[in-house]
């Protein structure tokens, strides 16, 4: 089993063009895809990851801690978020269903808009967007953001 440990960034960082020309082209979304998984190592070397680890610091109303998260490329998750030792919780999914352990000890499942970004992590994180036969989705090219540098997908 190949594990990649990664740091991600907060939001989609898509394609910068860089000279006039290619400002002016518009693209498919099959092309800009494809040169993002290039970006990324290629398609074939995506496809290999079988799991990924990611641990970030987070600081929120005074109490710093850190998030830890494993998925895997069936989209199974497992998220850890620890405040000090003061707030914890901790967030399961099998890539079907989902649940959450509170900060108080009592465990519900995920619903509404909760599951609806567990199953959007779950897209992303296992590259779906950019490797075919992964989570069901789908991918279209919606223009240039207002600054004209960035294609939106």
């Amino acid at each position: 089993m190949r594990t990649l440990i990664v740091t991600l960034l907060a939001g989609a960082v898509l394609w910068s063009a860089t000279d006039a020309r290619a400002q002016s082209q518009e693209h498919s979304a099959a092309e800009l895809i494809e040169k993002w998984s290039t970006a990324l190592g290629g398609k074939d070397r995506l496809a290999q990851i079988e799991t990924l680890y990611s641990q970030w610091k987070v600081a929120t109303a005074g109490l710093e801690g850190t998030v830890s998260e494993w998925t895997t490329r069936k989209g199974q998750c497992r998220e850890e978020l620890n405040l000090g030792g003061l707030y914890s919780t901790l967030t399961v999914f099998d890539g079907e269903s989902g649940w959450l352990l509170d900060h108080n000890g009592k465990v519900r499942e995920l619903q509404g808009v909760d599951m609806e970004t567990r199953i959007t992590s779950a897209y992303f994180s296992t590259f779906s967007h950019l490797l075919e036969g992964r989570r069901a989705g789908s991918v279209q090219y919606l223009g240039r953001d207002d600054s004209g540098r960035y294609h939106r997908l």
